[in-house]
């Protein structure tokens, strides 16, 4: 996936598609003797186009279906499965649903009008009908042999006890810098609390939200709570190069993208393990803009002005290092 870029095809359908990937990566790919057996799974990162009259501003049923089979498929397989929405794409404060990622978010309409490029919940199919997988056989499996009446032994399996339930995505990277997002426009227009938007956030997520499924007929998916729990979701940051974001945005002295300190992580982090709600972690974009030099704040904290890297201030509040 990723920004511009084509949507999965659809002609093949989810099990060839498949196929074709397995084979890929394990005969093509692996280089066995280099001790690389193949990837280890797929991230699903499929998003809009900047041309707004590109196809690849909707999401068709059938391009949904074949990431949510093809994600059931490599998760059964052994392989992990992440996806990536941006912030509007997967949206716990709003209960509608649409394939069409030519829209505005509802608080941005009249400072951005001319920015349609949100989504509304529209990776939340994914999750509503696909988050689950059954896979086995399990570790209590059952066989029992027995006798029939012409003394010949047969077998038969429990197959209730074969099958486990297991989450089908293993990571939600979660995308706080999409452009005039919610997270953004708390912190940048509203001038809230970051830490505080980011534990309601979380909260939001693991406690579930309705989605109107039901009001895209072609889907032919009933309204669904949709979960993400805190042992999947990532934080998806943007690192330096979103600090001087304004430049690039409409609205004069407003950052186009959402910049969040380590201080502000660093708050939010500790209030969700004081509640026993630990996050997976964080994730950010990008590696080439590590080490940026960015204007102080004049906190006179750690990672404040100067050369910044979003990886050394992420493992300071993690301990993953």
């Amino acid at each position: 996936g990723g920004w511009n870029e084509v949507h999965p095809h659809t002609d093949a359908g989810a099990s060839e598609v498949y196929r074709a990937f397995k084979k890929w990566n394990e005969l093509t790919m692996a280089r066995p003797h280099e001790g690389f057996y193949g990837f280890d799974g797929l991230d699903w990162d499929i998003e809009g186009h900047d041309d707004k009259a590109s196809p690849y501003n909707h999401f068709t049923v059938e391009c949904l279906n074949v990431m949510g089979e093809m994600s059931v498929l490599a998760k059964q397989d052994g392989y992990l499965v992440t996806m990536a929405p941006p912030e509007s794409y997967l949206d716990p404060f709003s209960n509608d649903f649409t394939r069409s990622l030519r829209n505005t978010l509802p608080e941005w309409r009249e400072l951005v009008p001319d920015f349609t490029y949100h989504g509304i919940n529209s990776y939340a199919f994914l999750l509503g009908k696909y988050g689950k997988t059954n896979i086995g056989p399990g570790p209590h499996t059952e066989t029992n042999t027995q006798t029939n009446t012409d003394t010949h032994q047969y077998t038969t399996t429990d197959t209730t006890s074969q099958c486990t339930l297991v989450d089908t995505f293993d990571l939600v990277i979660y995308q706080l810098y999409e452009s005039y997002g919610h997270a953004n426009y708390h912190v940048e227009v509203k001038k809230g609390n970051a830490s505080e938007w980011l534990v309601s956030l979380v909260r939001r997520m693991q406690q579930g939200w309705m989605v109107n499924f039901s009001s895209d007929a072609e889907l032919n998916f009933p309204d669904t709570v949709v979960k993400v729990a805190p042992h999947q979701l990532v934080i998806g940051l943007a690192n330096a190069w979103a600090h001087d974001s304004e430049k690039d945005s409409a609205i004069p002295g407003i950052r186009k993208t959402l910049f969040l300190r380590p201080s502000e992580l660093q708050q939010a982090a500790t209030q969700l393990q004081q509640n026993d709600t630990a996050l997976r972690g964080f994730a950010f974009w990008s590696l080439i803009h590590e080490g940026d030099v960015i204007a102080s704040s004049g906190t006179g904290s750690e990672g404040d002005g100067g050369a910044f890297y979003m990886a050394k201030e992420l493992n300071a509040i993690m301990r993953t290092r």
